[in-house]
């Protein structure tokens, strides 16, 4: 029985496959019990031999399952099937970041998907998971900007199971070559060759990588990049956070060439909102205020009158007996 067949055994029907890897085959499938389309994928079979890689590569995928946030691919499924291990997650919306790149020498919001790809690594940091193996490759983008990470933590399995022959990324920092110790840093690294590579293409980012140094099409955020590209982790921009606010605050200056930065306008407007608030409030305060004042005024002689009504016949009653 194929591997195709295989997967019948757990509900899945596979389509087609969307890529190969050292790491095995993405398919394009179906979880046929909820006809729900899913990208599945199938683990080579040399994690499974090597006593105890499975079982790390699962705990791995179960870290990731656990992220919650719109940014990170969502995992539904994984496990063990004949001895072989896989995953099923969500069907991503767009296209593999690495399939776009092929298209053209970098992409028009560059600047956008970036800030995404961004928030996405900094809420899975805040939530203890980090990447390690951020590439072109696990990362689906949208036509619109928006992005979908995918495949956190597998460079632990290769790191603890080399035999089996995977790396794990496609731009390793310096010291996950060395052998040396991983850190949020570490995907910064990553990060800011990507950056180079949604900007001005695969090769660019390639030559950077064996420099240390962002090219000067970067513009007004070449210093940065630069940053993040340090030998020494300790010299690196030290989050997707710390770097996302950076890039903010240049992109407001209006120097940045992904162009107009959309969380400071959403700051700008917020500002405004509360100014606005501020300013008209008391106004409105003041306002209610007046037409209370307004209100008893124009009813105090009607009130005297009554008053007087009743005293007369108050009166009258006790002539009268």
């Amino acid at each position: 029985m194929d591997e195709i067949e295989d997967y019948r055994q757990k509900g899945y029907s596979l389509i087609e496959a969307v890529a190969t890897d050292e790491w095995g085959t993405l398919y394009r499938a179906t979880y046929l019990p909820h006809r729900r389309q899913v990208l599945l994928r199938d683990f080579t079979g040399a994690l499974s031999r090597d006593d105890g890689a499975g079982e790390l590569l699962l705990a791995e995928i179960g870290a990731w399952a656990r992220l919650d946030h719109p940014g990170v691919l969502q995992v539904l499924d994984w496990g063990f099937l004949d001895g072989r291990c896989y995953y099923a997650a969500m069907q991503p919306a767009g296209a593999r970041l690495d399939d776009v790149l092929l298209e053209v020498g970098g992409v028009d919001n560059a600047g956008r998907i970036f800030q995404n790809m961004l928030a996405a690594i900094e809420a899975a940091r805040r939530m203890g998971v980090l990447h390690l193996g951020l590439s072109t490759s696990n990362v689906w983008v949208e036509p619109s900007g928006s992005v979908q990470v995918a495949e956190f933590g597998l460079w632990y399995v290769a790191r603890e199971f080399p035999a089996v022959g995977i790396t794990g990324c496609q731009f390793p920092a310096p010291e996950q070559q060395q052998g040396g110790r991983a850190s949020a840093a570490t995907d910064v690294y990553s990060l800011g060759l990507i950056r180079i590579a949604l900007g001005l293409g695969l090769e660019e980012a390639r030559l950077a990588s064996l420099c240390g140094s962002a090219p000067v099409g970067l513009g007004g955020e070449k210093h940065l990049i630069d940053r993040c590209l340090g030998r020494d982790p300790l010299e690196r921009i030290r989050s997707a956070g710390e770097l996302s606010d950076a890039l903010e605050a240049i992109t407001g200056s209006g120097t940045s060439s992904s162009g107009v930065c959309q969380f400071c306008v959403l700051k700008e407007e917020r500002a405004r909102g509360l100014l606005s608030g501020e300013r008209h409030r008391p106004d409105r305060e003041d306002a209610g205020r007046g037409r209370a004042t307004t209100s008893i005024a124009g009813a105090l002689p009607a009130l005297l009158i009554a008053a007087l009504i009743i005293m007369a016949v108050l009166v009258w009653w006790l002539a009268l007996r």
